[in-house]
């Protein structure tokens, strides 16, 4: 990984990190587009991003996060 390279172990967890929340950030947006409501929204992301699996595994070395920034970004482009 190139965050490895560049910063170890820190840089990877920082990676997986910021990949969560931009996970996190498509999950709102696309429950927003889909329900046109801001509460479900926040719902549908809260019922997400706050669970014990999301959060564990946002700062863990396993490929869960990455796989959900994959799924969320592919729902984005289909969306439009």
């Amino acid at each position: 990984m190139p965050a490895f390279a560049v910063a170890g172990y820190h840089g990877v967890v920082a990676m997986l990190i910021v990949m969560a929340a931009l996970a996190a950030t498509l999950l709102w947006r696309w429950a927003r587009d889909t329900t046109g409501s801001v509460g479900a929204a926040t719902f549908a992301w809260a019922a997400t991003a706050l669970t014990a699996p999301f959060l564990f595994n946002s700062f863990a070395v396993y490929p869960e996060v990455p796989a959900a920034l994959a799924v969320s970004g592919s729902r984005q482009s289909r969306s439009r």
